[in-house]
């Protein structure tokens, strides 16, 4: 009997192991969509971009980071190396859990949400939002089928 329970829990163990990897994989998909899909001078010929939304998204377990730093890249270089690091984590195993992925640019509501106003900054007058996380929800959700 004791050999039976521990085949059993070995194969929870794997199971538990697999579904964690396809969380990870599934979660690290979305986020790089997110920051493909973000304003920026290279993928969207964005004149206004500064290179600095784009790379100030932070993946975080538990809590939404509030975490802003000064780094600008036309590719969200710094954001994709953060979203990578969750490669081989164990944020699933065994356990519920929450992920986040936050920007904290002050104007980040303008391009998910808002666009920008006539009475905004006159540099992005006329600009509809971009609508970066959304957009990467309904694909990859489509994806997913």
């Amino acid at each position: 009997m004791k050999a039976f329970t521990k085949s059993l829990q070995e194969n929870i163990q794997l199971i538990q192991e697999d579904v964690n990897d396809k969380i990870t994989d599934v979660t690290i998909s979305l986020f790089r969509k997110v920051v493909n899909k973000s304003p920026s001078w290279f993928i969207f010929n964005s004149e206004y971009s500064e290179g600095w939304l784009i790379n100030q998204w932070y993946p975080s377990v538990k809590s939404a980071s509030k975490a802003i730093d000064s780094a600008k890249s036309d590719y969200g270089r710094d954001s994709l190396e953060r979203i990578d690091q969750l490669k081989d984590t164990n944020f699933f195993l065994k356990k519920d859990n929450s992920i986040y992925l936050s920007n904290n640019v002050p104007y980040g509501q303008y391009a998910e949400v808002l666009g920008w106003q006539p009475s905004d900054n006159p540099r992005w007058r006329g600009h509809a939002p971009y609508a970066m996380m959304e957009l990467s929800l309904i694909e990859k959700k489509a994806e997913l089928g």
